[in-house]
């Protein structure tokens, strides 16, 4: 069952994913600032939801502080 398998940043899965957040982000997907540990289903579906909506979501969803205050 793929919901209990935890993203591996090696595996093939995770290149597809980091490819998918980097077309509409133009970044690599940041792993340092995502919640360890990040069910690959979790994720994909948030990349899904990213795509969903032409734009990166990530910040919202993981209530990330961009304001340069907080160092991750």
């Amino acid at each position: 069952m793929t919901s209990d398998i935890l993203v591996n940043v090696g595996d093939k899965r995770f290149k597809d994913l980091n490819s998918r957040y980097k077309a509409i982000s133009g970044e690599n997907l940041p792993m340092a600032m995502i919640p360890y540990p990040c069910p690959y289903d979790e994720l994909k579906n948030n990349i899904k939801a990213c795509e969903l909506a032409g734009e990166d979501l990530l910040p919202e969803i993981y209530n990330w502080d961009l304001s340069g205050e907080v160092f991750y």
